[in-house]
């Protein structure tokens, strides 16, 4: 009886320590690709903080984000590990666990704001409905911005903003202009919305002839909010074509 209920096929596992490992390390790669503390991910930021550059530069002027295809190469062997580790209802359970992990991380995020860092930090800014727009004309450049936000921590945060506008649009990063705005405020455990308008002079040399104005998300890459509590800094709009390092 023993025998028979040993290889009885009740399981839908095949390789359980497989499957443990690909379940750690897609809650783990799920959490290195959250964007914190700004719009770059946790791996990219880490590797910043350790003097890593996160790309590679070619003689030519190019640079390539290997972190990217390092993430995808994560993806495709873990997908490989759950796949592989089960006997049965591979579609649903890899669907289930993906599903799960995209929850998880999210939850315990939010969970690491609510609890540890300053006000500053604990600001989750949305840069997929956040916006800023600008129009100008030879003389000057007027616009405004639309933030949404939640602060988790207990304590509510008064910052200092300032907006960078790349103002040439496409791949060409060289040509911004820098603009302070009015201060935020961010009361604790709310949703705030924010705007500001703002109106500077156009810098030397600018032209008007190419294009009338900008209107993006701050996910986008046209636009870097960065807030200063006095002691620290966070920008939002950070991507692969506005990245310094």
């Amino acid at each position: 009886m023993k025998a028979f209920a040993k290889n009885k096929p009740h399981s839908w596992i095949s390789n359980k320590k497989r499957f443990v490992i690909s379940i750690i390390g897609a809650l783990i790669l799920g959490l290195i690709s959250l964007p914190y503390p700004g719009t770059r991910s946790l791996f990219d930021e880490g590797l910043l903080r350790l003097n890593i550059p996160i790309f590679f530069e070619f003689p030519s002027g190019g640079r390539f984000h290997y972190i990217s295809y390092i993430m995808i190469f994560g993806v495709i062997a873990l997908t490989y590990l759950c796949l592989t580790s089960l006997k049965r209802y591979r579609i649903v359970i890899y669907a289930a666990v993906v599903v799960s992990v995209l929850v998880l991380r999210k939850a315990i995020l939010m969970i690491y704001l609510a609890i540890f860092p300053s006000p500053l930090y604990a600001v989750d800014l949305n840069t997929e409905q956040s916006w800023c727009n600008v129009s100008w004309n030879n003389d000057q450049m007027t616009g405004e911005c639309n933030i949404i936000a939640k602060n988790y921590s207990r304590e509510d945060l008064q910052a200092d903003a300032s907006l960078r506008i790349y103002y040439k649009g496409g791949s060409i990063r060289e040509f911004y202009v820098d603009t302070k705005l009015d201060p935020m405020f961010f009361p604790s455990r709310e949703v705030s919305m924010i705007q500001r308008d703002f109106t500077i002079p156009a810098p030397d040399g600018f032209s008007s002839d190419e294009n009338s104005g900008i209107d993006n998300l701050l996910k986008n890459g046209d636009f870097r909010l960065i807030l200063s509590d006095g002691d620290s800094e966070r920008s939002w709009g950070d991507t692969w074509l506005t990245d310094e390092s």
